[in-house]
């Protein structure tokens, strides 16, 4: 029987291979064995990212983020995920980053800004444009 780690870098290992595919099914195969272990959750947002899957990726990420181990990064990421599907649900994770990390503040401002903007937008493709807009600001794209 495979350990927690062990199966992470089964996964891995097909990843780097670019078998995507292959190591979200061995995820799934070592999170059936150790159900409680979020970490297989923080990997296939990885993989999901590179897949650009970013609604399985956001998915996987708020799970992972319920673990408690979440770092600035993480948050950050969630927050670039939601600005364009949740727009005001963006604002908690993008200031948990910021508050884990300085180095995050000035992007978080940034985008924070963006995402006034776009709350004053009146159709959607328009606050969508206003949020990409922000993203591009900061060099960060999904």
């Amino acid at each position: 029987m495979l350990s927690v780690n062990s199966w992470i870098l089964y996964a891995y290992s097909y990843c780097c291979d670019g078998t995507d595919q292959r190591s979200l099914e061995i995820l799934a195969e070592g999170l059936k064995q150790y159900p409680n272990s979020l970490l297989f959750y923080y990997w296939a947002a990885y993989i999901q990212r590179d897949r650009r899957d970013y609604r399985a990726e956001q998915d996987a990420l708020q799970t992972w983020l319920t673990s408690g181990q979440g770092k600035a990064i993480d948050y950050y990421r969630m927050g670039e995920l939601l600005m364009a599907s949740d727009p005001e649900r963006a604002r908690a994770p993008l200031q948990q980053a910021a508050a884990l990390d300085a180095s995050y503040r000035p992007s978080v401002q940034s985008l924070e800004s963006a995402l006034n903007l776009a709350k004053n937008q009146g159709d959607a493709a328009s606050r969508l444009v206003s949020a990409g807009r922000g993203l591009g600001a900061t060099d960060d794209w999904l």
